[in-house]
């Protein structure tokens, strides 16, 4: 069934009808294209932190599109940087709307600007958490604390070890800490029991330490041995090893005689000097080979320096450790992705105390008191002196006619306004005479009020199963307390040292028994310098006086005209008896160490051959020059300011010697050791036995002979040829070692044609049992 409505329109009204439909067609049409137009116009902004606000008038400017929103929405904006051109709509928008409190939607006809719907994540639920906590063995603990991270919430153990805790979150993290244990931490995960079990935690006794010929636990250590890690060693900014020790180790004590650099090592002694004779101080060991040239080592490669004190520890080294025995070890690779480390350290170097010294015042009003005082010694028992007031009298009618040494009030006058050229109103002051009423502070003319000392190291290490590496490069630069800039060579004659550091440690395993460890060390030094720099404190500065002269004048060297002694010009006396020395260093030290593991004999056996090569090579150059220096007089004029420069000696040139061996020698070391080191349960059985030979080359006489022509050119440096003829003597020391219980047997010591051969040979055998 259906219904049918019939209705007869007018004419009129249908047409209207079309009419409407046509406008409506035409206008959806119209705002498609719009919103087509406004989505695919392309876009182009340069803009810098701008505000929201502009960013959308920007757009509309170009595009026509309106942005609808409201200051609320708008809250919390941030800046806008932006530089697009030619970019889609939707790409600019999401640009700008970028970390934004708000976001947009397109419409038809506008851009509507809305808050961010912010989702709250519903609170975990709290559930109870039970379980119990036991040690390694199985052992209940009790008095564990349990607490959820992050809060004040937990509990504690009971005597069984059980705990049960509440309020707990089910994404909460329970940490787990006893005194003397391990603390652990454990995310729930939504669990309602957890057990754990309680690790030990390690203590000193299981440390390892190292000891003579190899490494042994704290625990089973019955020997006086002392350990500090080069992490201790690098607080402090300090150019060598031995100077980084001092107050590190107890029983060890570092004397230090002086701070120029180059001399500034510390004389290590262990519990004082047990021989006499020969090598007073302690056998240094670096790596497991004697070394004297341990103190330049850069204390970045350091991994631990431990001192072995009493006779059990240095036992194994014979008569050499009678001193005690300094173990150095340095840094190895490890295991992993490589680690890069940089480091830089910058000191500043200044005098700890200096006597506060008399100016040229006060030095002359004590003389004028010791002439003063000097008359009652040689006139207190004179035939006419009766009274107090007869001497009185006779004293003050005669002590400054007898006096030695006497300065005028108008003398004293001068040397108070020696530093004051002008009045307070701006007039020359009368009483000013630098020249001949000097007042010089020699100190501050000789020394400098501090100096520098940087040092930086780089270094990387890692590793993969098969091999580790350690890579080390480090420099410092230390600068001395001298002025030099007014001598002839500033550069050289100023005390400084630098010091190149290159060290490889690398280890490979060759197969799982077989490991093969390559070490190579290097360090170049560099010590610049004067050559009579004790003298200058001690005869220099303490022998002179404020007064004495004016030290230089434009340049030159000044001493009164009437007192021809350099004593009293300390400045011209340094450069005129010193010469500068420029020492380089180079060292070499390198090894390589076998090692073979016997486990597939007997657990524990192993076999390790060790060879190393050390060399060092030392030149030195220097120079000097003999400075012209002149007497003052004073002008005819009479103007104090204007005096008359005599000059006192004949000028020389400048002289400069080349490098020349200073030093040299080569070792060559070798050592074959079995060691066997086993536990069983709690017990461990060690045993060592090592045989090894060393060889000493050293360049002990060397003599040079220089024939140099002679070139007189005043004011230049003049470079002489030299015919040198050269001659050395080579002395060779051939030792191997062999120790049996404490005996030592020498071959007798012969001399053949400048070799001096010496054979030692020593087996050492340590047996313990802990």
């Amino acid at each position: 069934m259906y219904f049918r409505l019939k209705h007869d329109l007018p004419g009129g009204v249908i047409t209207k009808i079309l009419r409407f439909f046509k406008l409506f067609a035409i206008i959806m049409v119209a705002a498609l294209q719009l919103s087509a137009k406004s989505s695919a116009q392309k876009i182009t902004l340069q803009e810098k932190n701008a505000t929201i606000q502009q960013i959308f008038h920007a757009i509309w400017k170009q595009n026509g599109v309106q942005f609808v929103y409201t200051n609320e929405v708008l809250q919390g904006a941030k800046p806008v940087t932006i530089s697009v051109k030619n970019a889609d709509m939707t790409d600019v928008l999401d640009i700008c709307f970028k970390e934004q409190p708000f976001t947009y939607q397109i419409t038809n006809k506008a851009i509507i600007v809305k808050r961010k719907t912010i989702i709250t994540k519903a609170a975990p639920e709290k559930i109870t958490v039970h379980g119990v906590v036991t040690d390694s063995l199985g052992k209940p603990l009790s008095g564990v604390s349990v607490v959820v991270k992050g809060t004040k919430n937990g509990t504690v153990t009971s005597d069984l070890g059980m705990y049960s805790l509440d309020q707990v979150p089910e994404n909460a993290t329970l940490v787990y800490s006893y005194v003397g244990m391990l603390s652990q931490e454990i995310e729930v995960n939504g669990q309602t029991s957890i057990s754990v079990i309680l690790k030990n935690q390690p203590t000193d006794l299981d440390q390892i330490v190292v000891i003579g010929y190899g490494t042994q636990k704290k625990e089973f250590l019955t020997a006086a041995i002392s350990t500090v890690s080069g992490a201790e060693l690098v607080k402090a900014p300090v150019p060598n090893i031995s100077t980084a020790l001092k107050g590190q180790l107890a029983g060890l004590v570092a004397l230090q005689n002086s701070g120029k650099p180059g001399s500034d090592g510390a004389t290590l002694t262990i519990r004082g000097i047990g021989t006499y004779t020969g090598q007073t101080g302690p056998l240094i060991m670096v790596d497991g080979i004697a070394r004297d040239t341990y103190d330049d080592i850069d204390p970045n490669e350091v991994e631990s320096i431990s001192i072995l004190k009493d006779a059990s520890a240095t036992a194994v080294y014979g008569v050499r450790g009678a001193n005690g025995v300094i173990l150095i070890t340095t840094k190895r690779g490890k295991v992993g992705a490589p680690q890069i480390s940089l480091s830089g350290q910058t000191a500043i170097t200044q005098f700890t105390n200096i006597p506060k010294f008399v100016n040229s015042y006060e030095y002359a009003t004590l003389l004028n008191e010791q002439s003063f005082e000097t008359y009652w010694i040689n006139h207190a028992n004179d035939a006419d002196i009766h009274s107090w007031d007869d001497f009185v009298q006779k004293r003050n009618a005669n002590w400054k006619k007898e006096a030695n040494i006497y300065y005028s009030d108008e003398d004293l006058n001068y040397y108070k306004n020696a530093h004051t050229p002008k009045l307070p109103g701006g007039q020359t002051n009368p009483y000013y005479d630098p020249y001949f009423h000097p007042d010089v502070n020699w100190v501050d003319q000789i020394f400098k009020k501090s100096t520098q000392m940087s040092q930086a190291n780089a270094n990387i290490k890692g590793g993969t199963k098969f091999m580790r590496y350690f890579v080390s490069l480090g420099y410092l630069i230390q600068g001395g307390m001298f002025k030099t800039d007014y001598l002839t060579f500033p550069d050289e004659m100023e005390f400084r040292k630098n010091r190149y550091n290159l060290r490889g440690n690398f280890d490979f395993d060759v197969t799982e028994d077989f490991k093969v460890s390559v070490n190579l060390a290097a360090q170049f030094v560099q010590i610049g310098g004067m050559d009579n720099d004790a003298y200058t404190w001690e005869k220099r500065i303490l022998w002179s006086t404020p007064l004495a002269s004016p030290g230089m004048i434009d340049g030159k060297y000044v001493v009164p005209f009437n007192n021809q002694n350099d004593q009293l010009n300390p400045m011209y006396a340094i450069e005129n008896s010193n010469s500068y020395n420029i020492t380089n260093n180079s060292i070499l030290n390198s090894s390589v160490i076998f090692k073979y593991q016997l486990d597939k004999l007997t657990k524990g056996l192993s076999v390790k051959a060790l060879g190393s090569y050390d060399s060092y090579f030392s030149s030195a150059a220097g120079g000097n020059y003999k400075p012209l220096w002149y007497g003052i007089r004073e002008n005819p004029s009479g103007d104090k300011l204007d005096p008359i420069l005599v000059q006192l000696n004949d000028p020389t040139p400048p002289s400069r010697w080349g490098d020349y061996y200073n030093g040299k020698w080569r070792k060559l070391y070798g050592e074959v050791s079995i060691n066997y080191d086993r536990q069983f349960g709690q017990h461990t059985i060690s045993a060592l036995a090592l045989g090894s030979k060393e060889k000493n080359m050293i360049l002990i006489w060397s003599m040079t002979y220089r024939t140099p022509m002679k070139v007189w050119r005043a004011g230049c440096i003049t470079l002489m040829p030299i015919n040198i003829l050269r001659s050395s003597i080579w002395a060779i020391t051939d030792r191997r070692i062999f120790r049996k219980d404490k005996g030592l047997v020498f071959s007798p010591l012969t001399l053949l044609g400048g070799s001096f051969p010496m054979s030692l040979f020593i087996l050492k055998m340590i047996l313990s049992v802990s």
